[in-house]
């Protein structure tokens, strides 16, 4: 769910694991499937959707502050601008390589060299793909716990 105060975004989950020589935490989510009106007049079928097309757990590594442990439920957060910069770096630079050399293609050897200058074209948009992950890694791009929502029982 969107914080629209903030342009954040918000996410509820369980720690699953907790390391602290590296500072970071595996944040298993809680599904979000849709409102769940799947089978009433107005629904819109998404949850069907989202179970058939998305992974059952989906886990988030997080800065881990001192004193989380494994078992507490928390609020992480991500800011909200990160997401669309990371799905125009995902989505939109190999589409528009793809596009460039399936145009450059068309002009020097027609349908043939479409195809193929977009297959070549996707290469450096890939490429440049995996070369922006090690800076999505920092700033921005790292979630991080906003709050916790209730702490583990601690064991004696």
């Amino acid at each position: 769910m969107a914080n629209d105060d903030s342009n954040e975004l918000l996410r509820t989950g369980v720690v699953r694991s907790v390391d602290y020589e590296t500072g970071y935490a595996y944040v298993e989510l809680y599904r979000q499937d849709g409102c769940g009106r799947c089978h009433q007049p107005g629904g819109c079928g998404g949850q069907s959707l989202s179970r058939f097309f998305c992974r059952k757990e989906q886990r988030w590594r997080v800065a881990c502050p001192p004193q989380l442990r494994p078992g507490d439920e928390v609020e992480i957060s991500i800011v909200g601008s990160a997401v669309r910069q990371a799905s125009t770096r995902a989505y939109g630079v190999p589409l528009l390589f793809m596009l460039a050399g399936a145009v450059v293609g068309d002009l020097v050897f027609g349908d043939v060299g479409a195809l193929s200058g977009a297959m070549v074209g996707l290469l450096p948009g890939w490429w440049l793909l995996y070369q922006s992950r090690s800076r999505a890694a920092k700033g921005d791009f790292v979630p991080y716990i906003k709050s916790w929502v209730s702490q583990a029982s601690q064991q004696s």
